[in-house]
């Protein structure tokens, strides 16, 4: 049973991301935090720590908080956990106390269920920390909780998962993607390309068809080109950040999509330049092992060179799809707002009845 595919309109908050495959990794923090772990949380923590994590056997995650004391560096380990370590900023509710705590005399505390809210959490865009990506051999911020888990696929790396919202991942998307132009309107037309992909490819990975083959309940997306570029060069140390004309297209475009004449979400194609076949030297569209698509500086030429609006160019590459917004899908329906929080309500749904079952 896939409790998410609904028939409902499409609606979306935030989603989870892959940003690493590891197995070691140190973070730091931009803002005080804590970390959950099932029902207990430690902290929380000064942003002046540091969290450093090691895969422990084949199904595990060690970590420590590293810390400074008297000019001196220290660090309190805390064991290994095959659970989630999930981390968050520090609670500012009144639910618990506010004051940091040391590292050396943390504790397991209780911790309620659904006491800090994962949604409300990714929505926040402020830095939240950094981690050192092992692809690009630097660190890079980001804004949303995360996650620490080692998964059944792997046995010698544990993943870093962040969740997002929706708008804010489109902005580095849109950033990293669209490099060749400095134009609004290829802008907007990038944020939809990606946002419409984002649906499609979210839809496709969590159809019961598929569900079985991959394991999409941790995260849905994927950080790079094998889906689309979250993360790049761009993002590194901070190096080019999105400008206001980068977020102001996203924000100018939310909810918008490309639907077929059947009002389902079309399957989105494209790359960064024009391919070299005959059609797409033509046509300015790149071939993808996909099909064709479009091409980012082909977007940028229309909009730049042409005068191109973002409808305009949308309808050149896609005359069979037109602009819509989620409530107007037709097709198999999401909603993807909380996957976790709703994998581990039905984990622990089976569990207790596992328990029930022993019992009886």
């Amino acid at each position: 049973m896939c409790a998410f595919l609904l028939t409902a309109p499409l609606s979306a908050q935030t989603f989870s991301v892959l940003i690493g495959k590891t197995k070691t990794a140190e973070i730091t923090f931009l803002e005080d935090y804590a970390i959950i772990i099932n029902d207990h949380y430690y902290g929380p923590f000064s942003k002046e720590t540091s969290l450093k994590a090691e895969m422990f056997g084949e199904e595990a995650v060690r970590f420590w908080i590293k810390y400074n004391k008297d000019g001196q560096e220290k660090q309190r380990d805390f064991g290994y956990t095959q659970s989630k370590i999930k981390v968050v900023r520090a609670f500012k509710d009144g639910l618990f106390s506010s004051s940091i705590v040391s590292p050396e005399k943390a504790k397991r505390k209780k911790f309620p269920y659904k006491a800090v809210s994962w949604t409300k959490e990714a929505n926040k865009t402020t830095p939240f920390f950094r981690y050192k990506n092992s692809d690009l051999s630097d660190w890079i911020e980001y804004s949303g909780p995360f996650i620490l888990m080692a998964r059944e696929q792997s046995k010698t790396h544990f993943y870093v998962i962040e969740t997002v919202s929706l708008e804010n991942y489109l902005v580095h998307v849109t950033n990293c993607e669209m490099r060749v132009a400095n134009n609004i309107e290829a802008y907007k037309a990038q944020s939809i390309l990606a946002r419409t992909f984002v649906f499609s490819k979210i839809l496709e990975r969590l159809d019961s068809k598929n569900k079985n083959s991959k394991n999409w309940w941790d995260f849905q997306l994927l950080p790079d080109e094998r889906d689309q570029a979250y993360i790049c060069k761009m993002r590194v140390k901070n190096n080019t950040l999105p400008s206001q004309s980068v977020k102001n297209a996203v924000a100018q475009t939310k909810g918008k999509i490309l639907l077929d004449k059947n009002n389902h979400v079309i399957k989105i194609h494209y790359c960064a330049y024009c391919g070299n076949c005959s059609y797409c030297s033509i046509t300015n569209h790149c071939k993808t092992k996909n099909g064709m698509g479009s091409c980012q500086n082909g977007i940028a030429y229309y909009t730049s060179k042409k005068g191109y609006s973002y409808e305009q160019v949308l309808k050149k590459y896609h005359p069979e799809a037109r602009i819509a917004t989620y409530k107007d899908t037709n097709n198999l329906s999401l909603t993807f707002d909380n996957l976790q929080e709703k994998k581990e309500l039905e984990d622990n749904l089976i569990e207790t009845e596992n328990r029930l079952k022993q019992m009886i």
